[in-house]
């Protein structure tokens, strides 16, 4: 909810909470990420992204925000590898379209 309200700061801190009190909590982390990288917080995120799948490798969402993550970092070539890993587990959902565009370029 808080950050649907626009209060990042304060979601960030709460993903924070939750992965302190339930280490395994993958979606939390992968929210954390999420905050962290709309709060220009881009290593952050690759890291928490990367807890998440650790946690659960088949974890589809998680390996999208990752490759996106690393494109905004300017790292494309290591996306690739993540754009390939969501494609296996997604070839058909909602984002497979732009995750093949990502890796046409």
């Amino acid at each position: 909810m808080l950050y649907r309200l626009g209060r990042k700061e304060q979601a960030a801190e709460r993903y924070r909470q939750a992965v302190e009190l339930d280490n395994a909590f993958v979606e939390a982390w992968n929210n954390l990420g999420n905050v962290l990288a709309d709060l220009d917080q881009g290593p952050a995120a690759v890291k928490a992204y990367q807890q998440a799948l650790a946690l659960c490798p088949e974890y589809a969402d998680a390996h999208y925000n990752l490759a996106d993550t690393l494109e905004r970092l300017g790292r494309a070539e290591q996306a690739r590898r993540w754009w390939q890993s969501y494609l296996r587990l997604e070839p058909q959902g909602a984002w497979a379209a732009y995750a093949r565009q990502r890796l046409a370029k």
